[in-house]
């Protein structure tokens, strides 16, 4: 406990209580607190038994004591408060060890825990300037008791902290015995255990068949892992092995006589599950336009099957021709050609005869094709929010792209509208024929199309063309002539034909593709 000198206040009768009262806590829980002999800071440093038996785990640990722990409650119940000196926190900050600051209730013979760095961490979020004062209040949640509960955790938490360091250059195995019944479910299974080994697939074993289930003796010590026993209502679940991280890759195919025909410049792929025989990659973790999943015969690398989906279009028209020519280009006497953007490595796999995905129609490429030129021509950013392209849309789609490239468009049955001048409505008044339709040629300030949501503005346009007045003629006369001479009105023309000729288009420069 250390040498005691000098008076024996209260204060200094409390610290002694709650210094042998916390050691005999974790006397009887099986782990011990030894005196540090130089206070640099920390009371006490912890040793981790586990039946006994020394784990190797050290941690230590600064005490403070109090009469009633509750009155440290913030509003709320949940967290404590105490005042700690800057200067300890930043040097446990840097500790080699994990150090935990327990509040401790001489009173009721029970103590409250945190973390340090939990608490810096916290204190980081609440108070950036807490480092430039002499003096911080942490907080430590009242939940997290010197119980067994609360051992547990601390006892989980620095084994996490040690695992890097000790496992490394370690390999972690498992022994187990399995022995299954010579019926329908047992042998199910037992197909279904075989399942996971060869090809990564999870399964669930009943208890009632796992007759011994043994860690590594370095990994039993480090976490405190005890060999399972599993009664007839346990069950053991294996997972698959999958990456953690995922890789960046560069897919291409390539024709049998090498000339890469299609690219996907990035995609992140990781292993999904993976067993002795079998492997299977996918990207479905990134955010992407699309999805692909790619299984391997490990025994003769070769591809067992792909499948390619095209998730959302996304706002990327070129990524989209992109991913539809690449899903053109899978066939069988191709290869696909893995680049990994890292590493540089280069891996070739051969395309199964069958695969699934998307299929797009000829007029659907047409399409996409077409709304990349106009997007290029316009410099409109045009967003596919869907795979679906309307009939409304397909025919605005085919009319910019013949305005863009000809610079003209011949219509039937259009509403033509805006301001109108007085000469042009007495212009336009002239020639009516004997079924009350017009020829009609003017010049339109502006011809918007919509497609996909975007309005495209092109600029004027020579309209010429069989129409007539959305009104009678008469209404169309009186209200000419109340018109001064610079005056405008609204008009609006039902064209039965006509033919737009654009100023604008095609631009000068830039040939017809």
């Amino acid at each position: 406990m250390g040498n005691v000198s000098g008076t024996l206040t209260p204060e200094k009768r409390q610290e002694l209580k709650s210094r042998y009262q916390f050691q005999e806590c974790l006397i009887d829980y099986g782990w011990v607190a030894e005196d540090v002999q130089t206070d640099v800071g920390e009371d006490f440093t912890g040793r981790i038994f586990d039946e006994g038996v020394q784990a190797g785990l050290e941690f230590h640990i600064q005490l403070k004591s109090t009469l009633d722990i509750d009155s440290h409650l913030l509003p709320g119940g949940r967290e404590l408060s105490y005042k700690v000196d800057v200067k300890k926190l930043k040097n446990w900050e840097l500790h080699a060890k994990p150090v935990y600051f327990v509040l401790w209730d001489v009173i009721r013979r029970f103590g409250c825990w945190v973390y340090v760095l939990d608490a810096i961490s916290e204190l980081d979020f609440r108070r950036k300037d807490w480092r430039e004062q002499k003096t911080a209040r942490i907080r430590i949640p009242r939940s997290n008791k010197t119980d067994d509960k609360g051992l547990q955790r601390i006892r989980a938490k620095i084994a996490e902290y040690y695992y890097p360091s000790v496992s490394k250059d370690k390999g972690l195995f498992i022994e187990a015995q399995f022995v299954f019944s010579n019926t329908p479910e047992g042998r199910e299974e037992a197909n279904a255990l075989e399942r996971v080994f060869k090809k990564g697939d999870p399964v669930t074993v009943s208890g009632e068949n796992i007759k011994k289930f043994e860690y590594s003796e370095w990994y039993a010590r480090v976490t405190g892992a005890k060999d399972v026993k599993f009664t007839e209502q346990g069950y053991l679940y294996i997972g698959p092995v999958v990456d953690k991280v995922p890789k960046p890759f560069k897919l291409d195919i390539e024709s049998a006589t090498g000339i890469t025909v299609a690219s996907i410049p990035y995609v992140d792929l990781r292993v999904k599950k993976e067993g002795t025989e079998e492997a299977t990659l996918t990207n479905e973790e990134q955010q992407s336009a699309f999805q692909i999943e790619i299984v391997v015969d490990k025994l003769s690398n070769r591809t067992k099957s792909i499948k390619f989906e095209v998730a959302k279009p996304g706002n990327n028209l070129q990524e989209m021709m992109e991913l539809i020519r690449f899903f053109g280009a899978l066939k069988s006497e191709n290869m696909l050609v893995f680049t990994n953007h890292q590493s540089k490595q280069v891996s070739k796999l051969d395309i199964p005869s069958e695969f699934s995905g998307h299929s797009f129609s000829p007029e659907y490429i047409n399409l996409i094709e077409k709304l990349c030129f106009i997007q290029n021509e316009t410099g409109y950013g045009l967003v596919l929010s869907d795979l679906e392209i309307s009939v409304k849309d397909a025919n605005a789609i085919d009319d910019l792209t013949t305005i863009l490239k000809t610079g003209q468009l011949a219509v039937r049955n259009v509403s033509i509208t805006g301001l109108a001048a007085k000469d042009l409505f007495l212009s336009l008044l002239q020639g009516e024929d004997t079924l009350g339709k017009r020829k009609f040629g003017f010049d339109q300030l502006d011809f918007p199309i919509s497609v996909l949501g975007t309005v495209i503005s092109l600029g004027p346009a020579r309209v010429v063309g069989i129409g007539k007045f959305d009104i009678s003629v008469e209404e169309v006369e009186r209200a000419v002539a109340e018109m001064g001479p610079d005056d405008e009105k609204e008009m609006l023309v039902v064209m039965e034909s006509a033919t737009l000729d654009f100023f604008n288009w095609p631009q000068e420069g830039k040939e017809d593709n």
